[in-house]
């Protein structure tokens, strides 16, 4: 779901630090650039089938891009933002989940 991607570079002290480093910059990039599309369709595919699903959400903070919404990370360490019923940071809330990018999950609160 998560990968934390970067283009080669020289560090001291590994093994691959006394290897020529053959590989123009340009290149480098340009596969670092196929590596992030393809986790970013992956992440989609996986965060899409969570749509009309609950989760449990630790609510931890407001998105800035929606105040007045608040949005944490469930049991699958997924952000999700959503449209509170009563819910208060610190606290857990179900949300039902109604739009996925290949980073968050969307969708509003479940009240208890």
């Amino acid at each position: 779901d998560h990968a934390f991607l970067f283009h080669y570079s020289p560090r001291e002290g590994t093994r691959a630090f006394r290897l020529e480093d053959d590989v123009s910059n340009a290149l480098k990039h340009e596969r670092l650039g196929r590596l992030i599309a393809e986790q970013q369709q992956r992440a989609l595919a996986i965060n899409s089938k969570m749509i009309g699903r609950t989760t449990e959400v630790l609510v931890e903070s407001t998105p800035k891009k929606q105040p007045h919404w608040l949005a944490g990370k469930n049991g699958q360490f997924k952000t999700v933002a959503f449209e509170p019923a009563g819910a208060q940071l610190g606290q857990l809330a179900t949300v039902l989940v109604e739009g996925a990018t290949s980073q968050t999950l969307t969708g509003r609160e479940i009240p208890a």
